[in-house]
């Protein structure tokens, strides 16, 4: 669909970015708000044989489930609209690529590390609301222009409570073969240890270059998942092989519970072992939080309802497969203690020990700072979810966090994200009430709206 032939009330279309199978993609900027959005727009041309309404009602849930998702990552949704000229799903624009093109050049360990840690974070948030996202894969999964890895393209999710329709029939394969779990390919009921599953192939693919079951067919590769074993891993990536191995195991039940657990035994086997750290190039002289962070996990302890501010994926330098693992002779050397003991001690004998104190309490005051930024992000997002965006009984509000967060960082991309999803959400409360005849709480509303941004 040429971009001069779509008009679209409140937004100017720029160009477009992607078509898929009953959709394009295009980029265009919000007036209202001066902002870049992705808007997802239906195509209603079909064959006769397609039901277009109940494509339509897919097309629909897929933003109304993403709308019920707040996460730092999982995209965002803005607006959701569907007239008799159009129908679409206007979202946070990713500006910074997508997770199969990095593939093609290589990750670094550490960011192949942070992209399972983070996209797990925002599964398993998913599955606590009842979402089991069925088509995990890498080009699921997009990179704001900070470097943070964010789950998308939930069209064939499926919502495990009963008040979501289920537009796709018992027993029919959904999915994308090569990350398809067991249970998805014998069209039984799944829940989040199908994306654990998925997940799983995703992790081994990053570590090796290729998933590990692969044949000439599809329905080759589905048989592999049902009853081949899984493909031992190179010798460089041993220490993962328990985790990859209990994340595909063919029976679900022998799976981690939750995606919780697998972040936490993971972070347990990296933080143990001080081989994994060295390859993994994480500098020994930060606070334990930092490195935390640095491998995208949280440093609070996990809960279904919290959303973390872990720190964005740094953008890796391209190096090739084999080289993955390795660390660099200066991230070695980094990790030897009695260099860095010789340093400070050779430092105070130079008489500038109180340059090396002062260097110390400035990182103390980094990573305490890091602490509480994390916490204001984490019940700004619990009180958007409990609609207290500007006002809250106990006088801490979404809004209010988020202004504390910036500042102690004005250029903080979470915080500015979660200011825009604040702004959305009450304009569409005061939209509602103007709909419904109110229109002083309406126009305080939008007004209310207008001012949080």
């Amino acid at each position: 669909m040429p971009t001069d032939s779509i008009q679209i009330p409140g937004y100017e279309v720029l160009r477009p970015l992607g078509t898929g199978g009953m959709s394009t993609v295009y980029l265009a900027q919000q007036r209202s708000l001066e902002r870049k959005v992705a808007i997802k727009v239906m195509r209603r041309v079909f064959t006769a044989d397609v039901d277009a309404a109940q494509i339509e009602k897919r097309f629909l849930l897929e933003g109304r489930m993403l709308a019920k998702l707040p996460h730092r990552n999982i995209v965002a949704v803005y607006d959701i609209v569907s007239n008799d000229d159009i129908a679409y799903i206007a979202m946070e624009y990713l500006g910074g690529g997508v997770l199969s093109d990095r593939m093609r050049t290589g990750l670094s360990l550490a960011d192949a590390i942070a992209v399972i840690v983070q996209i797990a974070s925002a599964l398993e948030f998913a599955h606590s609301r009842g979402v089991v996202h069925r088509d995990l894969k890498p080009a699921n999964i997009m990179f704001r222009d900070t470097g943070a890895p964010v789950l998308t393209d939930f069209g064939i999710a499926r919502s495990q409570d009963g008040s979501a329709m289920r537009l796709t029939q018992t027993g029919m394969l959904v999915g994308t073969p090569t990350y398809m779990s067991p249970e998805q390919i014998n069209g039984v009921a799944v829940d989040g240890r199908a994306d654990q599953y998925s997940l799983g192939i995703l992790f081994y693919e990053l570590l090796t270059g290729a998933p590990p079951f692969r044949a000439d067919t599809s329905i080759a590769v589905l048989m592999a998942h049902l009853s081949q074993p899984l493909p031992p891993l190179p010798p460089e990536f041993h220490a993962f092989e328990d985790v990859i191995a209990r994340m595909l195991s063919k029976n679900r039940d022998e799976r981690y519970p939750n995606l919780n657990e697998f972040n936490e035994d993971l972070k347990s086997r990296l933080f143990n072992s001080d081989t994994l750290m060295m390859r993994l190039q994480v500098d020994p002289s930060q606070p334990s939080s930092e490195q935390l962070r640095a491998l995208g996990f949280s440093t609070s302890t996990p809960s279904a309802g919290g959303m973390r501010d872990i720190a964005s994926l740094r953008t890796p330098t391209p190096v090739p497969r084999s080289r993955v693992a390795q660390p660099s002779q200066q991230a070695a050397g980094k990790r030897a203690p009695w260099l860095i003991a010789a340093g400070v001690a050779a430092a105070l004998l130079l008489g500038i020990g109180g340059w090396y104190v002062s260097h110390w309490r400035s990182e103390l005051g980094r990573a305490e700072r890091a602490e509480l930024v994390s916490a204001w992000l984490d019940r700004a997002a619990q009180r958007i979810e409990a609609g207290q965006f500007t006002q809250s009984k106990d006088g801490e509000s979404a809004y209010d966090y988020l202004q504390k967060v910036l500042q102690k960082e004005p250029a903080n991309a979470t915080a500015q994200i979660l200011l825009d999803r604040i702004a959305s959400l009450t304009l569409a409360r005061g939209q509602v009430a103007f709909v419904g005849g109110d229109s002083t709480a309406a126009l305080a509303l939008i007004d209310e709206g207008s001012c949080s941004r």
